[in-house]
């Protein structure tokens, strides 16, 4: 029943249809918010959301999801510890982040998405491994990350063995 209820709710606030299953469902409808945790996994527009925890507020269009982030679209994987997603702008904020695209591995602090296919990265190592200290890798403090295109950062510095052996104005 309360799949049903968020699927109908879902589409007549969102104009889509949204699966949510968890664990631990609850439905404030009061205040319009639904509490999903353990195990939870919600998929829409083609995009999947996996988390220990995840709050939607509905009136605000919001969501937020904490514990093992796992978010998956077209060919992409990004694992985050936390992230805030404004669902009608496309926006939100993503910490301690890990992105694979390809054969390219992008950890950030902070990643901002500010379109559909864009996301502003901060504090990023890029390297051809997944290892937490990759043998070779390229550190900067900001840059761009566009899905299925490319990655660009600025101001970067190539290490090898942990020694800094080059520097990119952009890279």
């Amino acid at each position: 029943f309360i799949f049903s209820l968020l699927a109908l709710y879902s589409q007549v606030i969102y104009s889509y249809e949204v699966d949510i299953k968890a664990d631990s469902l609850t439905y404030q409808q009061d205040s319009g918010i639904i509490n999903a945790s353990g195990n939870v996994k919600l998929d829409w527009l083609g995009k999947i959301l996996q988390a220990d925890n995840i709050q939607m507020r509905i009136q605000d269009k919001e969501l937020e999801a904490e514990g093992h982030v796992v978010i998956s679209e077209q060919n992409n994987t990004i694992y985050s510890d936390k992230i805030s997603y404004d669902i009608d702008n496309e926006s939100g904020t993503m910490e301690d982040t890990l992105a694979c695209s390809s054969s390219i591995y992008l950890r950030a602090e902070k990643m901002v998405k500010e379109s559909s296919t864009t996301y502003r990265i901060e504090n990023v190592v890029i390297s051809n491994c997944d290892l937490d200290s990759p043998h070779s890798y390229a550190y900067a403090k900001e840059g761009i990350f566009i899905v299925e295109k490319k990655v660009t950062i600025y101001k970067a510095t190539y290490y090898v063995g942990g020694v800094p052996v080059f520097y990119f104005p952009k890279y």
